[in-house]
C-alpha cells in the first residue's frame, strides 16, 4: 500500500511533463503557422529568382514541419491549435525578413528544446527539425545579405 501514493505522484509528475511538452509543441506549432502564412507572401516581393527559390524551400518545409508536429501532438493525446497570427503588417521587405528572422531563431530554441523531450517522450522528428531550423536561420540571413548587397533592395 505505501507503494500507491508514490505511483500516483508520478503519475501527476507525468501529466504534468506531458501537459508542459504539450505546450511547447502548441507554441512551436504557432511559430510554423506564421511561416506557411509570411513565406508565399514574402516570394511576391522578390524578383531573384535564387531569393524566391530559398523561400520557397523555407515555406515547403514550414508546411512538413507544422505536420510533424501536428502528428505528434496528437500521438500525445493533445489538439493542435488553431492558426491565431495575423498576418505581418505591410512593411518594408527588410523589415518582414528581420522579423522572420527573429521567428525562425525562436523556431529554432523551441524546436531544440522540444527535441530535449525526445527521449521521455520518443519525439524523434523533432531533432531534425531543429537542425532544419538552424539552415532556415542562415538562409533567411543570407537573403537580408543579399538586399543589404543592392542599393534599396529589390
Amino acid at each position: 500500500m505505501a507503494k500507491q501514493p508514490h505511483r500516483d505522484k508520478a503519475s501527476g509528475a507525468e501529466q504534468a511533463f506531458l501537459a508542459q511538452a504539450l505546450e511547447l509543441l502548441a507554441r512551436t506549432l504557432q511559430l510554423e503557422y506564421r511561416f506557411i502564412m509570411d513565406y508565399p507572401r514574402l516570394m511576391r516581393m522578390f524578383r531573384d529568382r535564387e531569393v524566391k527559390a530559398t523561400l520557397r524551400l523555407l515555406w515547403k518545409d514550414s508546411a512538413c514541419h507544422a505536420d510533424a508536429l501536428t502528428h505528434v501532438i496528437r500521438g500525445l493525446g493533445g489538439a493542435p491549435p488553431f492558426p491565431t497570427q495575423e498576418p505581418l503588417p505591410n512593411l518594408p521587405v527588410a523589415e518582414i525578413l528581420r522579423k522572420q528572422l527573429e521567428y525562425e531563431k525562436e523556431a529554432q530554441t523551441l524546436h531544440t528544446q522540444a527535441a530535449g523531450l525526445a527521449g521521455p517522450l520518443r519525439l524523434g522528428p523533432l531533432r531534425d527539425i531543429a537542425q532544419q531550423e538552424r539552415w532556415h536561420v542562415l538562409r533567411v540571413e543570407r537573403i537580408l545579405y543579399r538586399l543589404g548587397q543592392r542599393s534599396g533592395g529589390e
